[in-house]
């Protein structure tokens, strides 16, 4: 201990040698990244405008990152961008993969893993037609008078969407109406 001497005389080398152990400190738990799961919605664009995507698309995949625990406590969903681009798509079913690169991250957070691995998208010719409009009428008239019917101005309205969901539209329903107690038109 006779070789420790020097130490004990000089106080700048306490203090140097108590801030190197708090820098390795630092450096090491600074190592240390926590990981943690973001539900991040998901964007697909490339899609032409005479096709549309059937339903049953997934809107949102789980990514899970790690960062610097302070990072970590101020990220949001918000903050990521999941996104595949499509490339020449045609009608039909495509299963397209996802990684990491298909989504952005803030600086300092790295991309483990997205979940699913891949989508599968269905696109569909886009499909455009005029529909009846209908009504849902609930409730009594006051009493002494009675419910005589509706007009709905104008009476039939667009509809646009993929073809296999379109084409099984009949009427497109407007907000029920309640007649309760009512004794004029409205």
């Amino acid at each position: 201990m006779a070789g420790l001497g020097w130490m004990r005389s000089d106080p700048s080398l306490r203090i140097a040698s108590l801030i190197l152990a708090v820098l390795i400190w630092m450096y090491v738990r600074g190592e240390e990244k926590p990981v943690q799961v973001f539900t991040v919605p998901l964007e697909i664009e490339g899609i032409p405008s005479d096709l549309a995507l059937a339903v049953g698309t997934p809107d949102s995949v789980a990514v899970r990152v790690r960062a610097p625990d302070a990072t970590l406590k101020n990220l949001s969903p918000g903050r990521f961008q999941a996104r595949i681009r499509l490339s020449d798509p045609k009608p039909g079913e495509l299963t397209i993969p996802l990684a990491s690169d298909d989504v952005k991250a803030p600086i300092g957070v790295e991309v483990l893993q997205v979940e699913p691995r891949s989508v599968a998208l269905r696109l569909e010719r886009r499909l455009t037609r005029e529909v009846p409009i209908g009504v849902r009428v609930k409730g009594r008239a006051a009493a002494g008078f009675e419910y005589d019917g509706y007009t709905i101005t104008p009476d039939r309205v667009r509809v646009e969407g993929p073809e296999g969901i379109v084409s099984q539209v009949r009427e497109a329903m407007a907000d029920e109406v309640d007649v309760t107690g009512r004794s004029l038109n409205f």
